[in-house]
C-alpha cells in the first residue's frame, strides 16, 4: 500500500568532513535522518527526475519511499516506479474529480436559491 508521508522533507546537514565527502542533503522523516546523502548537484538532478517519475530515495525497515512531484511517499509491497506513478496519478485524478463534482453541486445550489428567491 502507497502512503503519503507529509512529515518528511529533505534537510541540509551541518557541515562536517564526513558531509563534505557524502553529501550535506539527506532525508529526514520525523525525528530521523535516513541514509543516502546528496550534494548540491545531484540532488538537483533528483528534484528534477522526480517531477517527471518516481524516484525510489530510501529503503530503510522493508520499506521503499519514493519521491515524486515534489512529495513523498511510503511503500512497503514492492512497487516499481511505473505502478507508484500509476496510483499516485489516479488519486490526482479522483481528488480532482471530487473537487469539481463539489463545486458543480455548490453552483447548483446556488443557481436553485437564486431561482427560489426570484418567485
Amino acid at each position: 500500500m502507497l502512503r503519503a508521508d507529509k512529515r518528511t522533507q529533505i534537510v541540509r546537514l551541518p557541515i562536517s568532513r564526513e558531509q563534505i565527502v557524502n553529501g550535506r542533503y539527506a532525508v529526514q522523516t520525523g525525528g530521523r535522518v535516513l541514509g543516502p546523502r546528496w550534494n548540491k548537484a545531484t540532488l538537483a538532478e533528483l528534484t528534477v527526475r522526480q517531477r517527471g517519475r518516481p524516484v525510489a530515495i530510501a529503503a530503510t525497515d522493508g520499506r521503499t519511499l519514493w519521491h515524486f512531484h515534489d512529495a513523498f511517499y511510503w511503500d512497503g509491497t514492492g512497487l516499481n516506479a511505473q505502478d507508484v506513478g500509476l496510483l499516485i496519478r489516479g488519486d490526482d485524478r479522483r481528488q480532482a474529480l471530487q473537487r469539481h463534482n463539489a463545486r458543480s453541486m455548490t453552483r447548483g445550489r446556488v443557481r436553485q436559491t437564486r431561482a427560489q428567491s426570484l418567485r
